[in-house]
């Protein structure tokens, strides 16, 4: 079962692979660390029960996307 957590400094380790879709922008570190610094509560992640991460959301909607 997949679950919803809020996302931590240490997922950017392992972030980037979600993004494989050529017209999807992936930023640097430091853009991610500041918007977790500011909107903290905005920033979740979908993780598999293996550990993989599966999707995130970055903004204040209701919409969550999975890769």
């Amino acid at each position: 079962m997949t679950t919803i957590r809020q996302f931590t400094a240490d997922d950017l380790f392992r972030y980037n692979t979600i993004n494989l879709d050529p017209l999807t922008e992936t930023y640097g570190i430091d853009f991610y660390l500041q918007y977790l610094a500011r909107w903290p509560d905005y920033f979740l992640v979908a993780e598999s029960p293996s550990g993989d991460l599966m999707g995130e959301q970055k903004q204040p909607f209701n919409v969550f996307y999975l890769t």
